[in-house]
């Protein structure tokens, strides 16, 4: 997760083994291999089970929404056609919005994570929102990670722009009043762990 206040922190640790000693002064003991640890401390969760979202200023400059607002009313072109209403996707209890655009591999992963994580329900949706990108490269895109969830088109990135600025992808989930829970700024594999976290908090399982 990308770290909003506080940044997130990753202390790494390095041990180096001294040299043993020569046993004897023809043939000397190699010094035994350097290890290598690195440990990254666990996001604290609230009283509801959601992960709590820390952002550094920069990041948290970059957004216009955050945890217990709304997010705007969106009404965009569907891939596969007509306009359709964000709200009218969303799940019971908890809906996964993903804002997103080609990238070398976040966006990709990202996509492909969400239809292998997550089986849509009536209780959960997982929606997705391309930002300036084309047709094509979309339809090739999710072909790739077997995303089959819904795409809107926000060709010319005003419906992100009320959301931030840059960093893409971005994860939000919704509650089931469609204010946002939890999100992430860009993917890694902290931001599927919370994400997996969220839903199940939200979902009760």
């Amino acid at each position: 997760m990308v770290g909003c206040g506080e940044p997130a922190s990753e202390s790494v640790v390095s041990q180096l083994a001294p040299s043993k000693a020569k046993s004897s002064p023809v043939a000397p003991v190699k010094p035994e291999p350097q290890s290598h640890e690195v440990r990254k401390e666990v996001t604290p969760v609230d009283e509801t089970g959601v992960p709590q979202v820390f952002l550094t200023s920069d990041h948290s400059a970059m957004c216009r929404v955050r945890v217990g607002d709304q997010l705007p009313a969106i009404t965009l072109p569907q891939l596969t056609g007509g306009q359709t209403e964000l709200d009218s996707l969303r799940g019971d209890k908890a809906t996964v919005v993903l804002f997103w655009q080609e990238d070398p591999w976040m966006s990709a992963t990202a996509l492909k994570d969400l239809s292998t994580d997550i089986v849509p329900s009536d209780e959960v949706a997982v929606v997705g929102i391309a930002v300036k990108s084309g047709e094509s490269d979309i339809q090739t895109l999710l072909n790739e990670a077997g995303a089959k969830f819904p795409q809107l088109l926000d060709n010319d990135g005003k419906v992100f722009n009320q959301v931030g600025m840059v960093k893409l992808p971005r994860v939000y989930v919704l509650d089931a009043t469609g204010k946002i829970a939890w999100f992430d700024l860009e993917y890694s594999e902290s931001t599927r762990r919370e994400l997996k976290q969220t839903l199940e908090a939200l979902t009760g399982k």
